[in-house]
C-alpha cells in the first residue's frame, strides 16, 4: 500500500519541481491531500489499518471498494502509463532514499511550551550545512540518476515550506564542565544545583542526548563508547577514571 503511495507521490514532485530541486508542494503536504484527506473517517482509517496487517476485507464490500477508489485515485497522478502499468514494488525498486549529515552549529535550546517541548529560535533551514550537503548528493544523482542532477527530489522542502527530518537527533542533556554549561558531566553525572559541584546519586543519562554538538557522522560508534565508558564507571572500575 504505501510502496502504491510514495511512488505516486515521488513520480508527481519529480515532473512538478521542472529543473528545480525542490517540488511546489513537498511529500508531507501532498500525503495530507491526496490519503488523509480521503480518510478523514474513522471506519476507512480502521479498514487501511487492517489492510497494512494484511487482513481480509472482502466481507466489507464499502469499505473495499472506498479503498480501491482511493488507489485508483493515486494512479491517475500518474502521467506516465509505463509507470502505471508497473506493480507498486517495481515502481520504488528504483528510489533511493539520501540522507545528509553534516556540522551546523549547536545553539538550538529545547524548552517547555505550555507543557509541549519545542524549539526555543526556529530553525535556520538556510544554513550553509544543507546547501553543502544536497551539492553532494547532486554528484552523486549525477552518477546514478536516470535524469542525472535533475533526478534528485528534496521531499520535505517545497517553494513555500521547508521542513527538516532529523536522522539522529543529539542533545538535549549535553555533556559540560558544570550546570551553568550542561546537564550531565563526562560520565552522564547529572547535575544537582545551579552550580554543578554536586551530582545526583546513581543518576546517570547513556545516550545520544548527552553529546553536546554534531558530529558529522553517524553518531552510533560514539554513543556506543559513551555507554561502555560510562557502565564501566557504574560498575565500579575505577582504573580508568582520576580520583
Amino acid at each position: 500500500m504505501f510502496a502504491e503511495v510514495f511512488a505516486t507521490l515521488f513520480d508527481e514532485m519529480s515532473w512538478q519541481k521542472g529543473n528545480s530541486l525542490v517540488p511546489a508542494k513537498s511529500l508531507i503536504d501532498r500525503f495530507n491531500e491526496v490519503i488523509i484527506s480521503k480518510i478523514n473517517n474513522p471506519e476507512i482509517m480502521n479498514g487501511l489499518l487492517k489492510l497494512i496487517e494484511g487482513l481480509d476485507l472482502s466481507s466489507s464490500n464499502i469499505l473495499t471498494n472506498k479503498i480501491i477508489e482511493i488507489m485508483t485515485d493515486l494512479s491517475r497522478l500518474t502521467l506516465d502509463d509505463k509507470r502505471r502499468a508497473q506493480s507498486p514494488e517495481e515502481r520504488v525498486y528504483h528510489i533511493l532514499m539520501l540522507g545528509g549529515i553534516g556540522i551546523d552549529d549547536p545553539k538550538s535550546q529545547l524548552v517547555l511550551d505550555n507543557d509541549r517541548l519545542n524549539l526555543k529560535d526556529p530553525y535556520d533551514l538556510n544554513h550553509p550545512v544543507f546547501s553543502d550537503i544536497i551539492n553532494a548528493m547532486k554528484l552523486f544523482a549525477k552518477e546514478v540518476g536516470r535524469n542525472g542532477e535533475n533526478s534528485l527530489v528534496i521531499p520535505f522542502w517545497s517553494t513555500e515550506n521547508k521542513t527538516q527530518f532529523v536522522l539522529h537527533p543529539l542533545g538535549g542533556c549535553p555533556m559540560g564542565k558544570d550546570a551553568a554549561e550542561g546537564v550531565v558531566d563526562s560520565i552522564g553525572r547529572v547535575f544537582r544545583g545551579s552550580s554543578g559541584a554536586a551530582k545526583y546519586n546513581d543518576f546517570y543519562v547513556v545516550d545520544g542526548s548527552i553529546i553536546p554538538s554534531p558530529l558529522g557522522v553517524n553518531p552510533s560508534s560514539t554513543i556506543s563508547a559513551l555507554a561502555f565508558r560510562i557502565s564501566e564507571q557504574i560498575l565500579g572500575d575505577k582504573q580508568y577514571w582520576p580520583q
